[in-house]
């Protein structure tokens, strides 16, 4: 039986875009960008339990987004074990950045691929 979907916003998959994230400004693949949070891929588990900024940005290091978020979970992803996947919901954010945010990097994602 399939498990029916959590989440309460619908999501833009996202690739060749980062993350930086965490006190150590840890960097993470961005797997897929939504009004409520985003979700990320890593080698490394990702334990830091505090909101913190996430930064997306483009392979040439421009930042396209900068949001408060906490994580909400961290998994191991079951295709390749050394990998985790980890969801961060936005904090204190405006639903009009979170838009400006998407804006950007769907224009970004647009651009690269033409």
């Amino acid at each position: 039986m399939p498990v029916p979907e959590r989440r309460q916003h619908p999501r833009v998959h996202i690739e060749g875009l980062r993350a930086r994230v965490g006190p150590g400004r840890l960097e993470l693949a961005v797997v897929d960008f939504g009004s409520g949070g985003v979700q990320c891929e890593g080698s490394v588990r990702f334990d830091y339990a505090e909101t913190s900024t996430i930064d997306v940005v483009s392979p040439d290091g421009t930042v396209l987004a900068s949001l408060a978020a906490r994580p909400i979970y961290c998994r191991r992803v079951s295709e390749n074990p050394d990998s985790y996947r980890i969801g961060f919901a936005f904090v204190g954010v405006s639903n009009l950045d979170i838009q400006r945010s998407i804006q950007a990097i769907i224009r970004y994602q647009e651009s690269a691929a033409s």
